[in-house]
């Protein structure tokens, strides 16, 4: 107990001083010493969470539109005890190809719409998977441009060089092979002459490349080394265009073949003698100058200016940077051949930020060293990004995890690791198994401790981590009086678990389209309307996904778009205000809801088969460049519109056997959720709308599938229902499958009997009670009708724990008014207030401001 108050004093003086906008790789291992011995309780208390209700009871049949969604939607009973229990129910008995055909189908049923942020988030897909399409394939070309410069680059000084030793003949060979098969891969059907002296082994990498698997190769080095060529698979968007397929390959070339200026620490295999350290770091300075001299530059800064704003730096040394270097010692091609400068140069390249890597990519292997692998310091021509969530997953695996002096071999991440980091207390209880079996609640305290230092402006650097801060804001409060604004159903465990399932699922989205160049890491070894809608209270949200599009529109390299993204971020602005008035249970105006009842169609004149065939709502203004009308969207897209994106690599398994473990996230099929909650007049009203549905799954083998495989392996294994699939833990307990048949009774998150839902009407007292001022304020006065002279008062918080308690001693039986006066235990919020008097009870809500 006196190291976790200890810890505990350390995360909150630490916080209070100051915050970042950075990795600070040094901050999370100074905690990660503090919490060494941290046990998954500990780690509870650190991270609490109230339990969540159990349920939210609804009687049905007084719910509006209730008897019409049951007629068109045709509930299963399963479904409408779901519905019953927590006021929501998701049934896979839909599944849709997009969100667009989940909306035009509730469109032509008559039914209210249910508006999600499930929605909104695939929008921002939508949108940004169009956008990057438009900028990858303007940078293949800029590519194509820079390589052929460096080529020729290489030539010029080749012709006019009179040196002849190997080290330059080396030199020479090293950069025609590294820019060559970069050419080849960037461009495969461009035929260009090839030096004979490199032409075999450019021909070996390409093999290697196509054949996506891992390999050994001896590649500038006398020694072999470890390839992971798998992931050189053309993967998310990038299948879409046969131009970004060779773009994809090429762009992984120049960023996963590590040019070592240090060997990485302790690891087993592959290391490089001095020899090759210095051909390392000279071809290392001779990319570098060769892409000043060519011209080459400008195209390769254009790229990397791009991709800051989408994604953020690289995680390795750039040739900018050593271009620096490289002037401040005065060097040139010539000062390349001397040892001392190579000495120079090392040591110059080794004193930047960037010669520390955030976390490792490539195959290492350490045994039971306890010592931890250190990836060593490395130059790339362009870089993979470094992701949050990647140092997230690559931390709280082997060989990372240290407990009682020995590694413990947890080779994947659970998908809950990363939404804990991001601040989701309620996940712990899902992860209690694995953090007691795995003992690295130290490593996961760690990495939330470092997410939590974050200020304002790392989550507004770039697209990226915008979209990860949208999906952060989608967090559950931790305490019961926090959740009091919320409706009784979002109160509950399981409306919450809907809600984490849509943060992983737009998390697979978002590494879906980051999937090239974000960095993964690797564990060592009739008259059709919408009668009324229903958006989600989400304002923060919604104020992310309009900082995100303002944040894209103020960069120069964007200027293009700005159009669109006007239009989108006074739609988010419109959202975001109606948001508000949801959030503070004001009523929202008829206008509110009649923009929110035109997210397809602006007017409903053209019935349920509108002649038109053109959705002219507003959801297009939100969907970059995307044809919606019914012939050129429902009718084309049959399929579901899957993401998938592999995540971490785990090269052997706990044994140290080869296996290949690939650990995936994606999306299935859209699935519909039914919703009851008050409408704008206070009535219970059912809505329903598509949502997210969420898979999580390891492959073998090294095997990496994209959208097409994830769609055409599981429809081919499933009988196209994915029903056989391991359904995630976190959306078992407010599903039904395929057959509306319910998976599971048993939230993961901690529950408590929602006293409120099953006690508000309670009384055995009769209705001769009354409460007054309502809301109280410093204490509250209780009229009642006494039968017995002996009467008692409680107050309860409303997960039932008894705050304060009066026995009341009367003279006479009848009418008497009964004053309580607050002790410190209340304060402004939500209670129970229980009245006994002759062993009959009254229960009521009381609210305190």
């Amino acid at each position: 107990m006196k190291s976790l108050l200890l810890i505990i004093c350390a995360l909150t003086l630490s916080h209070s001083i100051a915050s970042s906008s950075e990795f600070d790789l040094k901050k999370y291992e100074e905690f990660l010493k503090q919490t060494e011995n941290l046990n998954y309780n500990e780690l509870k208390a650190l991270y609490p969470s109230d339990p969540f209700y159990s349920s939210d009871s609804v009687l049905l049949d007084s719910v509006l539109y209730y008897s019409l969604s049951k007629k068109n939607l045709n509930y299963s009973d399963d479904e409408i005890g779901l519905l019953k229990q927590n006021s929501f129910v998701v049934s896979e008995r839909y599944a849709y190809p997009t969100f667009v055909h989940g909306l035009y189908e509730v469109w032509k049923k008559d039914l209210p719409i249910y508006l999600s942020n499930d929605l909104f988030l695939n929008t921002l897909h939508v949108t940004f998977k169009e956008i990057f399409k438009e900028i990858e394939l303007d940078n293949s070309g800029q590519l194509a441009n820079a390589l052929n410069s460096i080529l020729i680059e290489i030539d010029k000084y080749d012709s006019t060089s009179s040196r002849s030793h190997k080290e330059f003949t080396d030199l020479i060979k090293d950069a025609k092979l590294y820019i060559t098969v970069a050419k080849k891969l960037n461009s495969p059907l461009t035929e260009f002459e090839i030096d004979t002296n490199i032409r075999v082994q450019v021909n070996e990498l390409l093999d290697l490349v196509y054949n996506e698997k891992p390999a050994e190769v001896k590649l500038f080095s006398k020694v072999n080394r470890m390839y992971d060529f798998s992931l050189f698979k053309p993967r998310g968007f990038y299948n879409d265009y046969k131009p970004l397929v060779g773009y994809f390959r090429a762009i992984m070339w120049l960023g996963h073949i590590n040019i070592y200026i240090t060997n990485p620490k302790n690891n087993k295999f592959f290391e490089l003698d001095e020899e090759d350290l210095d051909r390392h770091t000279r071809f290392a300075a001779f990319i570098s100058l060769l892409i000043k001299n060519s011209g080459a530059k400008a195209h390769l800064d254009r790229i990397d200016n791009r991709l800051q704003v989408l994604v953020g730096r690289q995680d390795n040394i750039t040739y900018n940077e050593t271009n620096n270097v490289l002037e401040n010692l005065h060097f040139d091609y010539e000062s390349l051949f001397s040892k001392v400068n190579i000495a120079k140069i090392r040591e110059e390249l080794l004193k930047l930020e960037s010669s520390e890597q955030s976390y490792n990519s490539t195959i290492l292997f350490n045994g039971d060293n306890i010592k931890k692998i250190e990836a060593g310091a490395v130059f790339l021509t362009l870089g993979q990004r470094p992701l949050i969530d990647g140092f997230i997953t690559s931390k709280v695996v082997f060989d990372n995890i240290i407990h009682k002096n020995e590694k413990v071999k947890r080779m994947l991440p659970n998908s809950m690791d990363v939404l804990f980091a991001l601040g989701n207390n309620a996940v712990l209880n899902g992860l209690k198994d694995e953090l007691n079996a795995f003992n690295y609640s130290p490593n996961l305290a760690s990495v939330r401790y470092l997410i939590d230092g974050y200020d304002e402006s790392f989550w507004g650097q770039n697209v990226y981590t915008n979209w990860l801060g949208a999906i952060r804001s989608l967090n559950p409060a931790n305490t019961q009086l926090e959740r009091e604004s919320a409706r009784e159903f979002e109160r509950t465990a399981a409306w919450q678990q809907k809600t984490a399932t849509t943060q992983l699922s737009s998390w697979a989205e978002l590494r879906h389209d980051y999937i090239l160049q974000g960095k993964q890491p690797t564990s060592s070894a009739n008259i059709c309307e919408y009668p009324d809608a229903y958006l989600e209270p989400s304002p923060e949200f919604f104020q992310r996904l309009i900082n995100i599009f303002t944040m894209f529109q103020d960069t120069v390299n964007f200027r293009r778009y700005v159009g669109e993204t006007k239009k989108m971020i006074n739609l988010y602005d419109t959202l975001k205000t109606i948001s508000e008035k949801v959030h503070s249970k004001v009523p929202i105006s008829e206008k509110d809801n009649i923009f929110l009842r035109r997210i397809l169609f602006d007017c409903s004149e053209w019935g349920c088969d509108p002649t038109q065939g053109v959705f002219t709502g507003w959801l297009s203004g939100l969907m970059f460049r995307t044809e919606l009308t019914t012939r050129g969207y429902i009718d084309k897209v049959k399929d579901p519109l899957l993401s998938v994106a592999d995540i971490h690599t785990s090269p052997t398994d706990e044994g140290g056997e080869m296996v290949g473990w690939v650990k995936h996230i994606a999306t299935g099929p859209v699935n519909l959720c039914s919703v009851v909650t008050e409408n704008n007049d206070g009535k219970k009203t059912i809505y329903s709308g598509p949502i997210f549905s969420f898979y999580d799954f390891t492959t073998d083998n090294f095997t990496r599938l994209d959208d097409g495989e994830w769609l055409d392996k599981y429809k081919a294994e499933l009988g196209n229902s994915f029903e056989n699939l391991q359904k995630p833990k976190l959306s078992q307990c407010y599903s039904t499958n395929t057959k509306g048949i319910r998976y599971s009774e048993t939230p993961i998150f901690e529950t408590t009997k929602p006293i409120i839902s099953s006690v508000i009407e309670s009384s055995d007292l009769g209705n001769n009670i009354s409460i007054y001022p309502q809301p109280a304020t410093n204490y509250v006065r209780f009229g009642i009708d006494a039968n017995s002279l002996e009467c008692e008062i409680r107050l309860l918080s409303l997960d039932g724990r008894l705050l304060q308690k009066k026995d009341y001693q009367l003279v006479t039986k009848g009418n008497h008014i009964l004053t309580l006066d607050f002790n410190e235990n209340i304060q402004n919020g939500a209670y129970i207030y229980q009245i006994t008097n002759s062993d009959k009870v009254h229960t009521g809500k009381l609210i305190v401001e």
